[in-house]
């Protein structure tokens, strides 16, 4: 298997060619932003500002957060936007006339605003760089402010983004998957939508721990193995699966 880093091997894990994007410059911790603000003829986007502005008018943090800020930055239209704040949901409620609780226990409130949905979730550690360290792979651990123009980059995301590589958060891959062991089908599905060569550390903690995905509830491995398989390069993910020997356990008809 060859990985990002040119380790000897091959297979469906072969490292994909740099992407030729601004973002391959060195990483800084917190970087000017390479993407406009957003687009009055996108409501979607003009909305996760406005949510943002009302939360900063209100005295709490407010950033753009995971995947948006990922396909942002890799020229891809986002469908929907998530929010990180420092804000507790019924905070975070009091602030807009429609909202719903969808795991207050979690931290997080889905807002109605201008009748588009967004998620927004108090930060998962103590600010938004432990928050940022705590997500699943440094590509959706970027962190955008609408308002001043700035990608802030805490984990190298965009510099993985650049160099097409799928690597975790935090430094102990190990640790980013015990949290939530379906994150490794999740890496499976990233690396094949997004032709990503995954980090050998990366790799490693998740071929050791692959058995450990069929502890998540069956709904959730279901849900998330068609989207390996509806998108956009599934031979890859199934490719994948199969050298996690996840392929038989997922779909037992093979």
């Amino acid at each position: 298997m060859r990985y990002a880093d040119g380790a000897a091997g091959g297979g469906p894990n072969t490292p994909r060619p740099p992407l030729s994007l601004a973002e391959a410059a060195p990483h800084r911790k917190v970087v000017q932003a390479a993407m406009p603000l957003t687009p009055p003829e996108d409501p979607v986007a003009a909305g996760a500002r406005a949510v943002v502005e009302r939360l900063r008018a209100a005295g709490y943090a407010g950033l753009w957060a995971g995947g948006a800020v990922r396909d942002r930055v890799m020229g891809i239209t986002p469908k929907d936007y998530d929010i990180a704040t420092d804000a507790e949901p019924e905070e975070v409620a009091a602030l807009f006339a429609r909202s719903v609780p969808v795991g207050a226990q979690f931290g997080i409130i889905r807002v109605i605003h201008e009748g588009h949905e967004y998620e927004v979730a108090r930060f998962r550690a103590d600010g938004p760089r432990e928050d940022a360290r705590r997500r699943d792979f440094t590509i959706n651990g970027l962190l955008y402010d609408p308002l001043a123009d700035v990608l802030v980059d805490h984990v190298g995301g965009r510099a993985d983004i650049a160099a097409r590589t799928l690597r975790a958060c935090g430094g102990d891959p190990e640790a980013r998957f015990a949290e939530d062991w379906l994150r490794i089908l999740r890496g499976v599905r990233f690396a094949a939508r997004f032709a990503l060569a995954i980090a050998p550390a990366t790799w490693e903690a998740m071929r050791r721990h692959a058995p450990r995905v069929l502890e998540a509830s069956a709904e959730r491995q279901r849900d998330e193995l068609a989207r390996v398989l509806t998108g956009p390069d599934p031979q890859r993910g199934f490719a994948l699966l199969g050298e996690l020997a996840l392929d038989r356990a997922l779909v037992p008809e093979l």
